[in-house]
């Protein structure tokens, strides 16, 4: 039997284009920052405003994409939808609208139970065990950050103070099918957290030759007898309403 994902194709034209659902806008943002919650997206609006300059079109009404003024920059900011399939069609929508560069915040459960509530995970590298990636690269490809947004990232955060953690994440599209055989078998293959974005994100972006970069903050621990639940990071307002300037601290720089 063909394994789904041995059937890789190369070509890169494809029956329906993005541009064919969405064109380029004038003026549009080359920077761009996103995050996966509600609570979050309300602190920056609220910290800088935005007026909505777009929509991804949507079946339940719309995803306004918000232009934001940062130190002088234009920055495209918006809601990103959870689930690798769904976050990637935003993606290669906004890239068609003008967007040249990406930076996100998201969430991660833990695979260490020393990394704590709230603790900061830079993405290096993922396992890919959701689906969306192998539409744009082979099995057989590793996904890795892009070095120079890499270093970016990290000098930015140790500039800031702010501590952090590097290292492989696990991207799955199972959410409730992680159990404890495959997080051994994750951790063994490096991974510290698990998400259900970064090895998608990083794909499209790497397909369409755009500068990207995520970072994660830790909530629900899986290194326990029981799941541990631990908390919502976002109710902590002020505190990543800063961490969200990260964002566009190293979105400008790329």
């Amino acid at each position: 039997m063909t394994v789904f994902f041995e059937l890789f194709d190369s070509e890169r034209k494809s029956i329906l284009e993005p541009f064919m659902l969405v064109k380029p806008i004038e003026g549009f943002p080359q920077f761009g920052i996103s995050c996966f919650s509600k609570k979050l997206q309300d602190s920056i609006l609220e910290k800088y405003g935005g007026k909505v300059i777009n929509y991804f079109a949507t079946e339940d009404g719309g995803v306004p994409i918000y232009e934001v003024n940062y130190k002088g920059e234009k920055v495209a900011f918006y809601l990103s939808r959870v689930g690798a399939p769904a976050v990637v069609m935003q993606m290669e929508e906004i890239f068609i609208m003008g967007l040249r560069k990406l930076m996100v915040m998201g969430s991660c459960g833990t695979l260490d139970s020393t990394i704590e509530f709230g603790n900061l995970i830079v993405p290096t590298s993922g396992i890919r065990d959701e689906g969306t990636s192998y539409h744009y690269f082979s099995a057989e490809c590793l996904i890795e950050m892009q070095a120079n947004v890499l270093e970016i990232i990290t000098s930015t955060l140790d500039e800031k103070g702010y501590p952090y953690i590097c290292g492989k994440t696990w991207t799955t599209d199972g959410l409730f099918r992680e159990t404890k055989g495959k997080l051994e078998v994750r951790r063994k293959q490096g991974c510290i957290a698990v998400d259900m974005e970064y090895t998608a994100m990083q794909a499209v972006a790497d397909y369409r030759g755009i500068e990207f970069g995520q970072i994660l903050y830790s909530e629900d621990n899986l290194d326990s007898e029981n799941w541990e639940e631990r908390g919502y990071v976002p109710k902590q307002r002020e505190k990543f309403s800063i961490l969200l300037d990260i964002l566009f601290e190293c979105v400008i720089k790329m």
